[in-house]
């Protein structure tokens, strides 16, 4: 990797995702600053009967699709409470590779495995091309998610015929600290580059250089995991972005290295 001497690597995953990273940057010898945008959190009291009701009734649906890590966590958090034994007639789906491995993991209990996740843009797009999902008619679905989003899923497997339910376990803020922190640490268009893994996690970022009023913000190279989130990012007014494949770390360290081949 070429780069500036003074390049920082800006770190915005939330807290139980970043470690990760952090320890690859570390690693190739680079500086990083750790400002998360996105911090995770399990919903309140009142959201917790509409999760109850849906675990409990598991075993009525034919596929569980969890879209992310901690929707598994969370997710089976819940089922192994109500299930001592996974309902055997469900088939889990997942979007992304590590979201997969995590149901596996958590699958490992009840002797069973999930479904092929696709190898990969690991999006929502690509679950849809499944198979197992192209004749779903009168097939109840749910999936594990956070509040709010995409609801790509829910809208085309609707569309094909499915009854769809969302099961909404967890909220993601933009952290008390995180406008203060990047305030303090006074980024730079010319040297710093920002990873970026959601849309939101975006959405956030520009929000805060705004308000922060960061000198030619516009300028940061930030680098992104899909193509959909490199359109938002030319909508929010970015003018340096790379593109990854996907979200997995691999992906978008490779897309890291094009940019630092670059930054002189």
């Amino acid at each position: 990797m070429v780069m500036h001497p003074d390049t920082r690597i800006v770190v915005t995953r939330p807290q139980q995702q970043s470690q990760s990273w952090i320890n690859k940057i570390q690693a190739a010898g680079m500086q990083h600053l750790y400002i998360p945008m996105l911090t995770i959190s399990p919903v309140g009291n009142d959201k917790t009967q509409a999760i109850k009701d849906i675990v409990m009734a598991l075993d009525e649906y034919s596929f569980a699709i969890f879209v992310s890590q901690n929707a598994v966590a969370y997710g089976f958090d819940w089922i192994e409470e109500y299930w001592p034994q996974f309902p055997q007639d469900v088939i889990c789906l997942s979007v992304g590779k590590k979201t997969h491995d995590a149901v596996n993991a958590r699958l490992d209990a009840y002797s069973c495995a999930a479904v092929d996740y696709g190898d990969t843009r690991m999006n929502s797009e690509e679950l849809l091309e499944m198979d197992a999902l192209q004749n779903v008619r009168d097939k109840k679905i749910v999936i594990f998610r956070g509040c709010g989003g995409r609801t790509k899923l829910f809208d085309m497997l609707q569309a094909r015929g499915a009854e769809v339910q969302h099961c909404e376990l967890y909220e993601r803020r933009l952290p008390k600290n995180a406008l203060a922190e990047l305030s303090r640490n006074k980024l730079n268009a010319e040297r710093d580059i920002l990873t970026i893994f959601s849309g939101e996690t975006l959405i956030n970022i520009q929000k805060l250089l705004l308000t922060a009023k960061v000198p030619n913000w516009q300028l940061i190279t930030i680098v992104v995991p899909s193509e959909r989130v490199k359109i938002l990012a030319g909508e929010l007014g970015f003018k340096r972005v790379e593109t990854a494949i996907n979200a997995t770390e691999d992906s978008m360290w490779q897309a890291l290295d094009k940019c630092l081949s670059v930054t002189k």
